[in-house]
């Protein structure tokens, strides 16, 4: 299987995310233990094992990255099959909220009408479709950056999900807990940006092919 560096990086990266905080959490909440009688052994053990470690990380990232994508793909099908706002029907319609467009398109009404969209039928399922005919007409190259920007925001979040349910599963202090939420959020917030950009700039290049 050839993977390119951008596929790696958006499994490895969230994958070794998910392993520091937990293995932070796990040292941090049985400390007492781990410096007790079997402290020295402990130490001894990772300090003769250091190099097989060292070679087991990237791995053990890019699994858990690779679960992470997997989880996070399901949710996002999921979210959009039971109704889920898409970006597409945003950057269609030209706004997010009444009065407030960050994603402006040029052209944004004749792409529309080539991609068989009108204000009677601007709905999830045929802004989806239009999405879906557009990255058909367009050179994916173009655009593939924002692909991977989105995922491996899509995939950040996703990690960070894990990391706040384990959070508060641990004996870790509130503090931890509520910071770990509004990071998920932040994070969340991160990952619909981009989504947004992605999908704007493949409606943007399907509209350079009616010029």
């Amino acid at each position: 299987m050839n993977y390119r560096i951008e596929e790696l990086i958006r499994f490895i990266i969230p994958g070794l995310y998910i392993a520091a905080i937990l293995g932070i959490i796990a040292v941090c909440s049985n400390w007492e233990s781990i410096m007790g009688t079997n402290g020295i052994a402990i130490i001894n053990f990772i300090g003769s094992t250091s190099g097989i470690i060292l070679l087991l990380i990237p791995f053990i990232g890019f699994l858990l990255g690779y679960m992470v994508e997997v989880m996070m793909s399901i949710i996002e099908h999921a979210f959009y099959f039971f109704g889920g706002r898409r970006s597409s029907k945003d950057i269609l319609q030209g706004f997010i909220f009444k009065g407030f467009n960050p994603y402006t398109l040029n052209k944004r009404k004749d792409i529309a009408k080539y991609l068989g969209i009108t204000d009677s039928c601007l709905t999830n399922e045929k802004c989806g479709e239009a999405l879906q005919k557009a990255k058909q007409l367009i050179d994916k190259g173009n655009v593939q950056g924002f692909y991977y920007s989105s995922i491996f925001a899509r995939n950040i979040f996703g990690s960070q999900l894990i990391v706040t349910v384990s959070l508060y599963m641990s004996s870790m202090g509130c503090t931890w807990k509520w910071l770990s939420i509004v990071a998920s959020l932040l994070f969340l917030a991160y990952w619909i940006h981009m989504n947004h950009v992605y999908v704007k700039y493949v409606f943007a290049e399907y509209g350079k092919t009616l010029s």
